[in-house]
């Protein structure tokens, strides 16, 4: 997991989006699953912070093959916690 979209609600947090790099050549994950290269490429950029685990693997080639292109990514939208309450869960 290399990415997710969300935001804070006055009852919760609503997670979406997930972007998933796996192992695979063949896409497993969708068009966002680049393998090895995209692993790599993530981890070339990745600087490690309170939420990483020292426990965690980091491949030998943290090479850069994937580069960022101009508008394929969020553009940050601060998130307030005055926003309507998610929709209550149904059994």
């Amino acid at each position: 997991l290399c990415d997710l979209q969300g935001g804070f609600y006055k009852n919760g947090i609503v997670l979406t989006d997930p972007a998933i790099i796996s192992s695979n050549e063949d896409g497993t994950y969708g068009p966002t699953d680049l393998g090895p290269t995209g692993i790599s490429s993530f981890f070339s950029r990745h600087r490690c912070n309170e939420y990483c685990s020292k426990d965690w693997i980091v491949p030998r080639d943290c090479n850069r093959y994937h580069h960022r292109n101009k508008g394929t990514s969020m553009i940050h939208v601060s998130t307030q916690y005055d926003r309507n309450a998610m929709s209550p869960r149904h059994a």
